[in-house]
């Protein structure tokens, strides 16, 4: 164990997260030798902390060999790019009873989590301004570890004989939540700015949809899905879900999706035309993406037959032209396939829908393609924000009104 000890301290470290030796429990008692360390198994076994974390390797090395056993610290706060929420049940008021209230009011992202001994941690990315470690946040036990701090990272041990251990290792670090900022961020009011601004814009770069304006930018996708392609709104529900789970911070609930698909949906497909482009061909929705690389790798498209294939084809560009998704019934999809018998289309349909899936949407049965429902909704946003920025161009020159998504439209879904 110590040198897989060893071996998570330098994993850490190449995450760009410094690393500091702590001491280790033995017998339910602290190596320091202390017999009642207030502290167990939890305080550094070296002295300027703050200062020697670390993520060179060397020194790493260095400290594991003189202590195999010894536990795992890392700095959180800006010198590791961490903030980390310290969720402890073993306190008069559980931290996981005050998390699930904040879930339910706000939303948790999912994020790189560990469970520790009495509890868990949930780490966020560093905003970039000073963020002040916490206690018993909201009176629960929930305490930020930030700048200054340090937290026990898997797989050390604790007292108690419980080992931390990482149940969301390949969840990439979340956003640091808002409503965690403004609790946290030490300073004025422009410090919390300076902390949402940097957070907006890192949000930009990955992608993300924040708080504040998810709702407004789902409803303005789903009204060009609605104008661009008169898609259904079982369609415009599936897409849009697809869409808030990997872009919205945190997402939006199934119910608040439905609910910007139905206002979408009381606008009827006839208000896309005077959106719709000159030439067909200039709207990026207009062509069917197709990769050559992968249809020649694909081994399901390898053990397809003729017939199988000229399906595959066929409901793949009717999937692209709704968003990745089709409606779960046979009988309409082999027509749409253009099968020349519905029995023998659904005996041999199964590699022509290996890259769907089965899904309910609002109590409708359908099947979607994640990956194209993703490629799609990203497409038409991208497309949508030349269009606005032309059309905001033409506003300014002739003091118009832009037709692309008018004011009475962008009402925010409450």
């Amino acid at each position: 164990m110590g040198n897989e000890l060893l071996i998570s301290a330098l994993e850490y470290a190449a995450r760009g997260w410094a690393v500091i030796p702590l001491h280790s429990a033995k017998s339910g008692n602290c190596s320091c030798g202390k017999p009642q360390c207030s502290s167990a198994a939890k305080h550094p076994r070296i002295k300027k902390w703050q200062e020697s974390g670390t993520t060179e390797p060397k020194n790493i090395r260095r400290w594991w060999r003189k202590w195999p056993d010894a536990n795992i610290g890392i700095l959180t706060g800006a010198k590791s790019g961490l903030v980390v929420l310290d969720v402890d049940d073993g306190c008069d008021r559980p931290g996981s009873e005050e998390l699930a209230r904040i879930r339910k009011q706000h939303g948790v992202e999912p994020t790189y989590s560990i469970t520790t001994g009495k509890g868990s941690h949930l780490y966020f990315r560093h905003p970039g301004t000073t963020v002040v470690g916490k206690v018993k946040l909201f009176g629960a036990g929930l305490d930020v570890r930030a700048d200054g701090n340090y937290v026990v990272a898997a797989p050390s041990m604790h007292a108690n004989g419980t080992r931390y251990a990482i149940v969301n290792g390949d969840v990439p670090l979340a956003t640091m939540p808002l409503w965690l900022m403004q609790e946290t961020i030490k300073g004025t009011e422009q410090e919390i700015s300076k902390g949402s601004n940097m957070r907006q814009a890192n949000s930009e770069v990955r992608g993300e949809i924040l708080e504040g304006e998810r709702d407004n930018r789902l409803f303005r996708i789903g009204s060009a899905m609605r104008g661009q392609s008169a898609m259904s709104q079982t369609e415009i529900e599936a897409a849009l879900l697809t869409h808030n789970a990997k872009h919205c911070v945190p997402p939006l609930s199934e119910e608040q999706i439905y609910k910007i698909a139905a206002q979408v949906c009381k606008y009827p497909p006839e208000l896309g035309k005077n959106r719709r482009s000159a030439r067909a061909e200039d709207n990026p929705l207009h062509w069917f993406p197709f990769s050559v690389r992968e249809w020649l790798v694909s081994e399901n498209i390898f053990l397809m037959t003729d017939y199988e294939t000229g399906w595959y084809i066929n409901l793949m560009v009717r999937a692209w032209q709704r968003g990745g998704v089709l409606d779960a019934d046979l009988t309409r999809l082999a027509k749409l396939a253009k099968a020349s018998s519905v029995a023998d289309f659904e005996s041999n349909c199964e590699r022509v829908f290996a890259d769907f899936e089965p899904a309910k949407i609002n109590d409708r049965d359908v099947l979607i393609n994640r990956k194209m429902a993703e490629q799609y909704s990203e497409t038409l946003e991208k497309w949508m924000q030349k269009r606005e920025a032309g059309e905001a161009s033409a506003q300014k020159r002739n003091g118009t009104t832009p037709t692309y998504c008018r004011e009475e439209q962008m009402q925010t879904i409450q």
